[in-house]
């Protein structure tokens, strides 16, 4: 097998692996860990800051991967929950092009014919075969990993998928030794008590679902040939950019991609030839609406803007100085916020994408 490039994103994703691989191609290998926080591993994510390794969990295999090669401390998901951000890495697409547009039943057969990451590679070279394994549930128009070009596959699973509901899988009954229930059990109990010790994303705010940093900050990795070892890399990475990173490395070429595309190759970044990604926009944006809670995020540069539309709330953040987003800069900010807050309601204009916004 040729070299072979491993991205770990742990977004909202119940550990599926892509592995990517033709003869004398890079191999590509992208791992995805389910609601897995920023926090939750034993790697130091930021080595400024004590904070934000778990005093809990132990991660060997994380610790290892990240001295291996690069670890990013403000990487994100491209969304706060599960379905919309599996089909946003696929495309490279954020999740406001697609699951959350105004004309959703619409773009669902549209989706379909977007350039992905098999097709991608299979349009370079035929001889690149590809696997998808874990969990998959696109839900909504349900596409399978093989009607999205994966040549082997676990098929359509879900959230059910092993954990004996007649689904297969590991499990072979329902709760073996009562393992999941005594779990939620304690889990419920905790969450009442309302232990300060034990918030899950501690220092950031939020949790999945919210687009504060709690909702949408994750561990993010790389490592490979070419990628120096050990390096730590503040520059914002999102899971929309694996796909552009994979054309560029493989050699489809990052420039070849579709003008929609919202990521950018983190090539320059693993090869030390550059400090930045880019991208068509200079700034990273979060929105989800329909199923809940319609809330934007829009990051450019250490600032954040963050939007809850039902109460037209606008609040500011530096994220350097206030990486738990305690203090809303807005009214000290007005200009900056102005500005951010029209950058966000362009995009989203733009891309047709529902807002429900108070007025409307």
């Amino acid at each position: 097998m040729s070299e072979r490039l491993t991205l770990l994103s742990a977004s909202v994703l119940l550990v599926p692996a892509l592995l990517l691989a033709a003869r004398d191609r890079p191999s590509f290998v992208v791992i995805l860990s389910d609601d897995q926080s920023w926090v939750g591993s034993s790697v130091l994510m930021d080595p400024a800051d004590p904070r934000t390794r778990s005093d809990y969990f132990r991660t060997p295999s994380l610790e290892r991967l990240a001295e291996s090669g690069i670890r990013f401390t403000d990487g994100y998901a491209p969304a706060s929950t599960c379905c919309p951000t599996r089909r946003a890495i696929q495309t490279g697409l954020t999740p406001a092009r697609h699951l959350y547009r105004t004309d959703r039943q619409a773009w669902q057969s549209e989706f379909r014919r977007q350039l992905n990451i098999p097709g991608m590679l299979k349009r370079l070279d035929a001889g690149y075969v590809a696997a998808h394994y874990g969990k998959w549930d696109y839900r909504h128009d349900r596409p399978t990993p093989e009607e999205m070009g994966y040549d082997e596959s676990d098929g359509y699973t879900g959230n059910g998928t092993g954990r004996g509901r007649g689904t297969g899988g590991p499990a072979a009954a329902e709760d073996p030794k009562l393992i999941g229930h005594v779990t939620d059990r304690a889990c419920e109990f905790l969450a009442k008590a309302g232990d300060p010790r034990l918030p899950r994303n501690h220092p950031l705010r939020g949790a999945k679902g919210s687009v504060y940093e709690g909702g949408i900050r994750v561990p993010f990795f790389a490592a490979g040939p070419g990628v120096a070892r050990g390096r730590t890399i503040r520059t914002p990475v999102t899971g929309l950019d694996i796909l552009p990173t994979i054309a560029d490395l493989s050699g489809f070429g990052a420039a070849n991609l579709p003008s929609a595309v919202d990521g950018g190759s983190l090539a320059p970044l693993l090869r030390g030839q550059a400090t930045t990604v880019e991208r068509r926009d200079d700034f990273l944006i979060f929105h989800q609406a329909i199923d809940r809670e319609t809330q934007s995020a829009l990051r450019l540069g250490r600032w954040k803007l963050v939007k809850t539309w039902a109460s037209d709330l606008l609040e500011l953040f530096d994220l350097v100085a206030d990486p738990g987003e305690v203090r809303n800069l807005a009214s000290e900010s007005p200009e900056r916020t102005a500005q951010l807050h029209a950058l966000m309601r362009e995009f989203l204009s733009d891309v047709g994408a529902e807002t429900r916004e108070t007025g409307d």
